[in-house]
C-alpha cells in the first residue's frame, strides 16, 4: 500500500504534491525498514555457523537483485501497456505499481510461510536500557553502522539520479551501436545491467570472502567500487559514429 501511495500522484497544487511526496517516502522508507531489519535478523537464528549465515546471505541478495532486475526490465513495458489502454502518464506509473506492489505483497507472504527459526535465544529476559549501553560502548557496531550509511548514501544517490542522467546528460535517443545490432540504452537498462552485476557480485562473495577473509574482500571491493565510480565521469557521453549517435 505505501509503496501504491508512493506511486500516486494526487490532484494538488506543487506544495500539495511536494508534500505528498515527502509523507510518502517517509512512510514507504518506514515500511521498508520494519520488513528489512527481521528479514536481515532472520539469518542469526536460522544457524549457528558463520559461513553457513555467509552462504544464506549470498543467496538472499543474488535473488533479490534478480528481483529488482526484473521490476527494472516489467517496468517500462508496463508503464507503455497502460498507456496503450488510455491511462494517462501518471495513472500508468500507479497501475505498473499496483503490480509489482502485487507481486511484493505474495513474495513477503511465501517469505514468512516458509522460512522458520531453528537457533532459540538462550536470554530469558532482556534490558533495553542495558542494550543500549552496551550498544553506545561497542566501537565495531559504530564502525559499520557508518560504513553501511555511507554504503546506502551511495547506492541511494546513484539509483535516484540515474533517470535524470540520462535524460538530461545521454538524451533519450541514444543507444549502443554493435555494428550488427542496436540496443537503445536507457536508465532501466542502465540500472538492469547493474543488477546482474550485482547478482554476480554476491555470487562471488562466499569463494572471495573464504579465500582471502570477509574484512580484505569487502576493502578491495569497496577500493574498486570507488575507482569505477570516478572513471565512470570520465567517459565522454557520445560520439559519432556512421552518421549515428552511439554512446561510449
Amino acid at each position: 500500500i505505501a509503496g501504491i501511495l508512493l506511486f500516486t500522484t494526487p490532484d494538488m497544487g506543487t506544495t500539495g504534491k511536494l508534500v505528498w511526496a515527502y509523507v510518502t517516502y517517509i512512510l514507504m522508507m518506514t515500511v521498508y525498514t520494519a520488513i528489512n531489519v527481521p528479514y536481515g535478523a532472520m539469518l542469526g537464528v536460522m544457524t549457528d555457523d558463520s559461513n553457513t549465515k555467509t552462504v544464506f546471505s549470498s543467496y538472499r541478495m543474488f535473488f533479490a537483485y534478480g528481483g529488482s532486475f526484473i521490476a527494472l526490465g516489467a517496468w517500462e513495458p508496463l508503464c507503455n501497456w497502460f498507456k496503450s489502454m488510455d491511462f494517462s502518464e501518471a495513472g500508468s506509473w500507479q497501475s505498473a505499481m499496483i503490480i509489482i506492489a502485487s507481486l511484493c505483497f505474495l513474495g513477503f507472504i511465501l517469505c514468512f510461510s516458509m522460512t522458520r527459526e531453528h537457533v532459540k535465544s538462550k536470554v530469558e529476559c532482556a534490558s533495553i536500557s542495558n542494550d543500549l549501553k552496551s550498544l553506545v560502548h561497542n566501537s565495531p557496531w559504530w564502525i559499520l553502522n557508518g560504513a553501511a550509511l555511507m554504503s546506502n548514501f551511495f547506492n541511494t544517490v546513484r539509483g535516484a539520479t540515474a533517470a535524470y542522467f540520462f535524460k538530461d546528460y545521454i538524451a533519450a535517443n541514444a543507444f549502443l551501436d554493435f555494428g550488427a545490432f542496436t540496443i537503445v540504452l536507457y536508465a532501466g537498462l542502465f540500472l538492469m545491467v547493474g543488477e546482474v552485476c550485482n547478482m554476480l557480485g554476491v555470487a562471488l562473495a562466499v569463494p572471495l570472502s573464504m579465500r582471502f577473509g570477509k574484512k580484505p574482500t569487502y576493502i578491495i571491493t569497496l577500493v574498486g567500487l570507488a575507482a569505477f565510480s570516478i572513471l565512470f565521469f570520465f567517459v565522454p557521453n557520445a560520439i559519432e559514429l556512421r552518421g549515428q549517435k552511439f554512446l561510449w
